[in-house]
């Protein structure tokens, strides 16, 4: 079949040509969608779920509503963080489209295109084969990461029990099976492979591993061993052994090699997955057998970065009807067209292609860890780079250019970087101390915290560095990198300069790091020199800690606050961190675990002068109080003068009534009484203004008469003389409010704040001569 001699071949040929173009219209303006998306907050009623239209759409508006899908959930809310779809290149497109011609190639005859899916599933196991040097095997193309080992499982099976395809899982009850899987793959694995298989969560056991930087790294094959005895002495059969080559955290690889020997011995199927298994295709001795285990699975697509690709399990030949029955070969030409998109995506790449992107990966993760080992404060987890009797490092160069064991290459090749800050002595830190200790919170917790926020300052300062943060089975975060892990994100991007720029800001910020644990050894003993400071453990916080300013009328009650005293003290702090925020922004609000709001000191540097920083809070938070004891002296003395008019008002009114007689307050007799003998107008209550500079209470008659208010010590140049209010009374304030009047250094009273010049004044009703509910400033 070619397409230049038929002509409907020519046709399909410039239908796939006008596809891929249309393919990349499309995801380009799906990206600048997604983009106008995530600025705008367009209604998302019309992403919530609805009936079928009457009518149909254009697949614009299709595209439209599905760029909208991106951005919104199933309840139409918009997601917190911006959807951004990646452009694809070339091989990722190649993929993308083959999705598309393999739906349409179903429409073949059954005969042709059972001919077209033999000839694509015979090159893709020939290629895939030959490039990992995995010969004589077959192949099984699946999606999900652990399918193709649920089905060789379930191969295993029919093959140990002959009557399983008949009686199930009454085959397996005499003697059930056992299935042995590495520490690095935890219980996920266990579980899915029960779930799937219907066994029990008995018929999985995880060998024990070997410990390295608190990580469970190789397996302990001496325990492997006396399982096995366990579970043949007691009826059991052993079915298989899953290992694990560079799968880890931190990259370790099983010792294969014993494995081998092992499985062989005991008639164990051996099963091998993991990242170091990218690095098989770079020998160059394209006869030369890996020799890793009986089979093993390939995601190329995270390998490679290409999109569409189905992962691969390559395994040794087994019987054509076991293999049939247990969909290790699938049994439909429509079901086998799922490995179209990665013959397309092999033959754009080519053999070069492929090995060029591994080989990259693996180059890259060599750099890191070479600049990585330069730096004193960081410490590399896991395997190291390897040495020969002489020192020597191997590098990838030269490992590619002669052929040697997959015990070498697995030795030398390291497919994931992970490292840690650990301080200056590159030893974890776990100081054990009281609140006011020099060593306080000094721990792994402590440390956690650093390095967390070392990952989230590089993750947003180099963007393509797609680094990753992880935590370790003590419960220690490290960071990590993996480039073979690059579906998300192309590895082509990355180039040795970036890395270099990575290594640069680095540096930078563990120089801050540096500071800031060497400042916090300190730091309990600088606050403890303060009184009003007390230090907060803030175990979460990864800055230099938390410092409460604690008011006098508080400090001597700290450890038995009462409510209204938190709620003072968080007022209090509440503000300083706002008041200290204009300053420097490295101060923040935090909470203690007592619910008392504290002052977050942020990240510092190595010329930072710490007393300082405290003086600045000291200063800062007595301002403040100083600035509440004055307001709670002017409410007190408000208060109190309120107090004093009213009383002052009420005696005054009822001296006029007694004046007055008893017949001007009936209320018909008042009216003619008034007018036959009017009232005179200098008769009445007077109202009240409190003077809060001189703490006197004064009637109102000269504000009234003059229509000005003079205060003491007022000049009076041009001024008519005016006598003195009739009634002045002072205001005293007790000492019986919470807020003792604030005392200086020498002990004695502070004088009153400068009060506003203006009395407050309680006038009084021109009509009815009495005295109205409301107070007002004149």
């Amino acid at each position: 079949m070619h397409s230049d001699s038929d002509p409907v071949f020519e046709t399909k040929d410039s239908q796939v040509r006008d596809a891929s173009k249309s393919l990349h219209k499309t995801a380009e303006t799906l990206i600048s969608r997604m983009q106008l998306h995530d600025k705008t907050t367009d209604n998302s009623d019309r992403y919530i779920p609805g009936p079928l239209p009457a009518r149909g759409h254009d697949v614009a508006d299709i595209v439209d509503l599905l760029t909208g899908l991106i951005g919104y959930d199933e309840n139409g809310h918009s997601y917190n963080v911006a959807t951004v779809m990646l452009p694809l290149d070339d091989v990722s497109n190649a993929a993308v489209v083959s999705h598309s011609l393999s739906a349409y190639l179903r429409s073949l005859y059954r005969s042709h295109l059972h001919k077209l899916v033999t000839r694509v599933i015979s090159d893709t196991t020939l290629w895939v084969s030959r490039l990992f040097r995995f010969f004589d095997t077959s192949a099984c193309f699946h999606d999900e990461q652990y399918e193709g080992l649920v089905r060789l499982c379930n191969a295993l099976l029919r093959m140990r029990y002959p009557k399983y395809e008949e009686d199930g899982y009454e085959s397996l009850y005499s003697r059930p099976p056992v299935i042995y899987i590495s520490p690095v793959t935890g219980t996920n694995l266990g579980q899915i492979l029960c779930n799937k298989l219907g066994l029990p969560r008995s018929s999985v056991f995880v060998v024990p591993g070997l410990k390295v930087s608190g990580q469970q790294s190789r397996m302990d094959l001496a325990a492997l061993e006396r399982a096995i005895q366990e579970d043949l002495a007691a009826q059991r059969i052993p079915l298989l052994v899953v290992a694990n080559a560079g799968a880890s955290i931190i990259g370790h690889v099983d010792n294969l090699q014993k494995l081998q020997e092992i499985c062989k011995a005991q008639e164990l199927w051996l099963h091998v997955e993991g990242h170091s298994l990218a690095g098989l295709c770079l020998v160059p001795a394209p006869t030369l057998p890996a020799r890793v285990g009986d089979s093993v699975t390939l995601p190329l697509g995270q390998w490679l970065g290409v999109y569409g690709i189905p992962n691969i399990t390559l395994y040794k030949s087994l019987d054509p009807r076991v293999a049939l029955s247990s969909a290790l070969s699938l049994p439909t030409a429509q079901q086998k067209l799922i490995c179209l998109p990665l013959w397309v995506a092999l033959q754009t790449l080519g053999h070069d292609g492929v090995t060029n992107r591994i080989h990259h990966s693996f180059q890259l993760t060599r750099h890191l860890q070479d600049r990585l080992s330069e730096i004193a404060s960081i410490k590399i987890l896991g395997k190291q780079t390897a040495e020969d009797k002489q020192g020597n490092v191997t590098s990838i160069s030269e490992l590619t250019s002669k052929a040697v064991s997959t015990a070498v290459l697995f030795d030398v090749l390291s497919p994931t970087v992970a490292f840690r800050f650990v301080g200056q002595d590159k030893n974890p830190i776990d100081y054990v101390g009281t609140q006011q200790s020099a060593n306080c919170v000094l721990n792994q917790a402590y440390f956690n915290s650093l390095n967390n926020w070392l990952g989230q300052i590089l993750q947003r300062d180099i963007i393509k560095m797609h680094l990753g943060i992880a935590e370790l089975e003590n419960n220690q975060i490290c960071l990590r990198y993996c480039p073979l892990e690059g579906l998300r994100h192309s590895n082509s991007e990355m180039t040795l300069e970036i890395l270099d720029s990575f290594i640069n800001c680095l540096l930078r910020q563990v120089d801050i790091l540096n500071a800031t644990v060497a400042h916090k050894k300190v730091f309990p003993s600088l606050i403890a020199r303060y009184p009003n400071l007390n230090l907060v453990e803030l175990p979460d916080w990864a800055g230099l800690g938390g410092v409460k300013y604690i008011p006098d009328i508080w400090k001597d009650n700290l450890n038995e606050l009462p409510d209204s005293g938190k709620e003072d003290v968080n007022r209090v702090n509440e503000e300083l961190v706002a008041q200290l925020k204009t300053t420097d922004s490295a101060f923040s609000l935090g909470e203690g675990e007592d619910g008392v709001y504290c002052v977050r000191f942020g990240m510092v540097t190595e010329d930072t002068d710490m007393e300082e920083l405290l003086e600045l809070v000291v200063r800062a938070g007595r301002s403040i109080e100083e600035s509440s004891k004055n307001m709670e002296e002017m409410k007190e003395m408000i208060k109190k003068g309120i107090e004093a008019a009213n009383e002052d008002l009420k005696k005054e009114n009822d001296e006029r009534i007694w004046q007055e007689g008893i017949l001007r307050q009936v209320p018909v007799v008042s009216s003619f009484y008034n007018w036959w003998a009017p009232l005179n107008k200098e008769t009445g209550v007077k109202g009240r203004s409190f003077n809060l500079s001189s703490g006197v209470i004064e009637s109102t008659e000269n504000i009234y008469k003059y229509h000005m208010q003079l205060q003491e010590g007022q000049p009076k140049t041009g001024v008519p003389t005016t006598p003195k209010p009739v009634v002045q009374t002072p205001v005293i304030v007790t000492p019986d409010h919470p807020r003792t009047p604030s005392r200086g250094s020498s002990g004695t009273p502070r004088s009153p704040s400068p009060a506003p010049s203006d009395p407050i004044q309680i006038p009084v009703d021109e009509n009815t001569n009495k005295p109205e509910t409301q107070f007002s400033t004149t």
